[in-house]
């Protein structure tokens, strides 16, 4: 076996733009300081902030026990986000986010610079 990863399910299914247009659309449903990193987690396999980790971590306990009542609507959009409409691979435990972040994210999977090389453009 050569380690090489296969497609992950929701790129391998459709057209990337339409992929990346969903995506965004749920992005706009997240709040203001919470788009720009998710996107860069998804996209490019950037590190989430400490506060979404354990949710992009599915870590119950993390998640809501600093949570506020205003963040369980902004949480539960998402985890639905997640959940739907971004690939599997990139959530659900921490060595599944330990493994989206070493392989770049989404363009990293789609062979585009890893985030270093991203910055240093």
């Amino acid at each position: 076996m050569s380690g090489a990863r296969e497609p992950f399910s929701p790129l391998a299914a459709t057209d990337i733009d339409g992929w990346r247009r969903s995506v965004r659309e749920w992005l706009h449903m997240l709040p203001d300081n919470w788009r720009l990193p998710v996107h860069d987690y998804v996209m490019h396999g950037d590190a989430p902030p400490l506060k979404l980790r354990p949710a992009i971590e599915n870590d119950l306990a993390r998640t809501l026990v600093p949570a506020t009542d205003a963040d369980m609507p902004r949480l539960r959009t998402l985890l639905a986000m997640l959940a739907t409409a971004c690939p599997q691979e990139c959530w659900g435990s921490p060595d599944a986010v330990a493994a989206w972040i070493a392989a770049g994210g989404v363009n990293g999977q789609l062979g585009a610079a890893a985030p270093a090389a991203r910055r240093a453009a």
